[in-house]
């Protein structure tokens, strides 16, 4: 007869970052009442108001009812099975829900012999019952009949994924861990340690964009990702709340570089866009607030020839358009921050006038502009909660700004031309978001889209 052992299963624990979960607010009115003679009976009142907010953050804890599973098994010829039970306890505030994770310490999931090299083994493919599980082997199960192999700690196994806060039963989550030995296994004491891990989702109802303090915001990436992604029949903006349905959640932010605040919006496809047109100029840019790396420095003009199509292709056409309705207009050269030109003829261009955080958008098939189009899919679904707006162009001053529009990408299609988003309003499709491709020194609006 010989002894089998299974011990130190442990609990690791994981954490979001801490971003509030519940928002509320309190409003506290503060009055003062001057009375005056009372043979005139006059008095004047004033009245504040002080708004308080309180942030919780999410937190997220995780216990289990054993730090060890001893078995004591006796095997016979033909084997025999056993299991035993974790109780893994997740509490957590946070309405998202949570996810709880189980694997091995490591990618070894073999329980091995404290005194030889004989192991237990995990390997089987398909899941397996206590009846047709293979002799020696051993699996974790969620039900004490389905046993699955244990998974490594490259290949993680979800137990349990939540998107609410759970209920009280929803918290608690049995792990059945059982083996089947025979006596063709020698005798002995074999462990092998198992993880358990926690993360806390954070809330689908929370607007983290309001939380951001500037176009620059250090946080930008990390807030935009946990942000509700609306459906691209969404219009309704929302600031600064808690939020239910299907909205745009937006925030307002001024860019440090100019103090211009500027509308942005995480939009259907999944990423957070300026949706007003950058009107930066007459600044000289350095990579501290801007995007792009280096000492270098560029000024952005505040002029530029205005009929630049009739130039012969210059390889730095500096210039800029300024309209106080439609905002700037930018060469290629001008919104490279002086990165594209003639020598680009394909591929990308990773420096920008944007704010520093922020690109610009990648043109040609599969690129930025080419997700969007498949979430807004018509000129009027365009200008809605993306921005996108009608703007014209420039040739011998502004013209058609009620007929199209044409946003520049990052991406060069030749040694003169660049891809664009061009639409116009009477057309039923654009003029393509894959292929649409404009001259480098022509004048183009432009939106930012946030890094990852």
């Amino acid at each position: 007869m010989g002894s089998f052992c299974i011990k130190s299963i442990t609990a690791k624990k994981k954490a979001t970052f801490g971003v509030g979960i519940f928002s509320s607010s309190l409003l506290l009115a503060f009055s003062a009442i001057c009375i005056y003679s009372p043979t005139f009976g006059s008095h004047a009142d004033e009245s504040k108001k002080v708004k308080v907010s309180a942030t919780l953050t999410p937190v997220v804890s995780l216990s289990l009812d054993a730090s060890a599973l001893d078995f004591d098994i006796t095997p016979t010829a033909s084997g025999v099975f056993s299991s035993k039970s974790v109780t893994a306890t997740v509490d957590t505030n946070s309405s998202g829900g949570y996810e709880l994770y189980f694997s091995s310490e490591d990618n070894t999931t073999n329980m091995t012999s404290l005194v030889s090299e004989s192991v237990i083994t995990s390997d089987f493919n398909d899941a397996v019952t206590s009846a047709n599980m293979a002799s020696n082997r051993w699996g974790y199960s969620l039900d004490n009949t389905n046993f699955s192999k244990i998974p490594a700690s490259s290949s993680v196994a979800t137990i349990r994924n939540l998107s609410e806060l759970p209920t009280s039963a929803e918290k608690v989550t049995s792990v059945y861990l059982g083996m089947k030995l025979n006596s063709d296994l020698p005798s002995g004491a074999y462990s092998k340690t198992v993880v358990f891990s926690a993360i806390a989702h954070p809330d689908p109802n929370v607007n983290w964009l309001a939380r951001l303090e500037s176009m620059q915001d250090p946080n930008l990436a990390k807030y935009c990702a946990n942000t509700y992604t609306p459906t691209s029949a969404a219009t309704l903006r929302v600031y600064d709340r808690t939020f239910y349905g299907d909205s745009v959640p937006s925030a307002v932010l001024e860019d440090l570089r100019d103090q211009t605040e500027y509308t942005i919006s995480k939009l259907a496809d999944g990423r957070c866009w300026m949706v007003q047109n950058l009107k930066i100029a007459g600044v000289e840019l350095s990579s501290e607030l801007s995007d792009f790396t280096g000492s270098d420095t560029f000024t952005v003009p505040t002029t530029g020839p205005t009929d630049s199509y009739r130039y012969p292709y210059s390889t730095a056409l500096n210039g800029t358009y300024l309209d106080t309705t439609y905002g700037a207009y930018y060469t290629w050269y001008t919104v490279t921050a002086g990165h594209g030109d003639s020598t680009i003829t394909t591929g990308n261009i990773d420096s920008s006038i944007c704010p520093k955080g922020w690109r610009l958008p990648i043109g040609g098939t599969g690129g930025d502009y080419s997700t969007i189009y498949n979430f807004y899919n018509s000129p009027n679904l365009l200008m809605g909660a993306p921005g996108f707006q009608l703007g014209g162009n420039v040739y011998a001053g502004l013209s058609n700004t009620e007929q199209e529009a044409e946003y520049v990408s990052s991406t060069s299609y030749s040694y003169n031309q660049v891809f664009v988003l061009g639409f116009q309003k009477y057309e039923s499709s654009y003029e393509g978001a894959n292929s649409a491709y404009q001259f480098k020194n022509a004048y183009f609006n432009v939106h930012c889209i946030a890094r990852d």
